[in-house]
């Protein structure tokens, strides 16, 4: 399921004409003003935002990433992305698929600096023969070097969702590997992202799905078992990331279990694209603590009202 904020203010699915995108005559196209790309979908016009993705190192949290993530507007209005995306099927889920990953491309390219890692969404139930799956990656790999992305700031991150066939999944990310990228599995825990996939595709960064996340913080056993997935996942190679930090508890537990990556609305909301990120310093840890000091302001009051100091 795409990802959403929980905003009373955007509109449901009865509320837009969603079958305006099967008109042939329906307008699909990216448009570029003022140094930031928006994509026009049917009714829907397409911005990209970005959520960060921090690295816990031993002296402080640093930025590591951006997932892109898509926002829908309907006659200016913000829509939900299952309102754009639950309605369409086939080609049409295919071309809005591809669409939104060239958005991201590009703001990513006009905005981010030379440092920063991008995680890019690939659904896996979309690619039901190896023709579709060489013409994606090759779309994809065409995109990023129009826009000087390196292979190695690129994860692509396959999400839950059930896969038509399995091998061809194995066979996109051996040819993401093979480009120099990094693959992710998004939402470990939850519908299809589960241990068959993690064989399958062998990431090399597994996100624990946040409700997982939130569900095990509630109990004793939270910290044991998150630092002894985090200590097998680097027996081989691989890199855990939690994801739904929501509050100060979680991002403790995540602290002593010596996670590698996380994210989350605690530490930063998706930053919609304006005309550049704001500036993101690392977050600096009192001396012989691993926690950050309550008083520690992580990020600064910004123009942006999507980051807010994690502490309030």
């Amino acid at each position: 399921m795409p990802k959403h904020n929980h905003n009373s203010e955007l509109l449901d699915q009865n509320t837009v004409d969603s079958t305006a995108i099967a008109s042939p005559t329906t307008l699909r196209k990216i448009d570029q003003r003022d140094g930031i790309c928006q994509a026009r979908f049917g009714p829907y016009k397409l911005s990209s935002a970005f959520q960060p993705i921090y690295a816990i190192t031993p002296d402080a949290l640093t930025l590591f990433a951006y997932e892109a993530l898509v926002r829908p507007e309907a006659s200016g209005i913000s829509v939900y992305p299952s309102v754009l995306f639950d309605p369409i099927s086939g080609h049409d889920m295919c071309e809005l698929d591809r669409l939104c990953r060239s958005i991201h491309i590009r703001n990513f390219h006009l905005l981010a600096n030379d440092n920063a890692t991008l995680f890019l969404n690939i659904n896996p139930a979309l690619y039901d023969t190896i023709q579709s799956v060489d013409f994606e990656f090759q779309y994809l790999i065409a995109d990023l070097q129009a826009h000087n992305l390196v292979p190695s700031k690129i994860v692509c991150e396959i999400i839950e969702a059930k896969a038509v066939d399995d091998t061809l999944i194995a066979r996109m990310c051996a040819q993401f590997r093979e480009f120099g990228a990094k693959v992710a599995v998004d939402d470990y825990g939850s519908d299809h992202s589960d241990w068959r996939r993690f064989e399958l595709v062998k990431p090399d960064i597994l996100k624990l799905d946040g409700e997982v996340f939130r569900n095990l913080c509630k109990t004793p056993a939270a910290i044991p078992a998150l630092r002894n997935l985090t200590e097998s996942l680097h027996d081989i190679g691989c890199v855990l990331l939690v994801e739904g930090v929501e509050n100060r508890n979680q991002f403790d537990i995540a602290l002593e279990a010596n996670v590698s990556l996380v994210q989350g609305y605690f530490l930063a909301k998706p930053v919609k694209t304006k005309r550049q990120f704001p500036h993101i310093p690392t977050a600096p840890f009192l001396p012989g603590q691993n926690k950050l000091h309550h008083s520690q302001t992580f990020l600064p009051t910004i123009s942006y009202q999507e980051l807010n100091g994690i502490f309030q």
